[in-house]
């Protein structure tokens, strides 16, 4: 099944149509997590708890402490197609530098 791309954009090749993705494949999967961590929880009113809370407004604390064990859980909660195998926080110098996902 086809579905939207997220971000949602035109296909530059046909500008009459919509960029789309197979749903079991890998680029839709990266996707839906990229959707997931770019949504601050509470943005999205029918589904308050989708999304993250965004630790550049919850005190600097929140920057170095990413909860990978609580990031799954939620995550699951709205996608069963995708599972999360390994969440890793690198920090440097006691601050959140990036976080990789690896998925299947």
């Amino acid at each position: 099944m086809r579905v939207l791309s997220f971000p949602f954009r035109f296909n530059s090749g046909q500008p009459s149509q919509f960029v789309t993705q197979d749903y079991n494949s890998t680029e839709y999967k990266a996707e839906q997590i990229e959707a997931f961590m770019k949504t601050h929880r509470g943005q999205r009113p029918i589904y308050a708890d989708f999304g993250i809370d965004d630790p550049t407004f919850t005190g600097s604390k929140a920057l170095t402490d990413f909860d990978d064990t609580t990031f799954v859980s939620e995550f699951a909660t709205f996608y069963d197609n995708i599972e999360l195998d390994t969440v890793t926080v690198v920090s440097y110098q006691g601050a959140l530098a990036q976080i990789e996902i690896e998925f299947s």
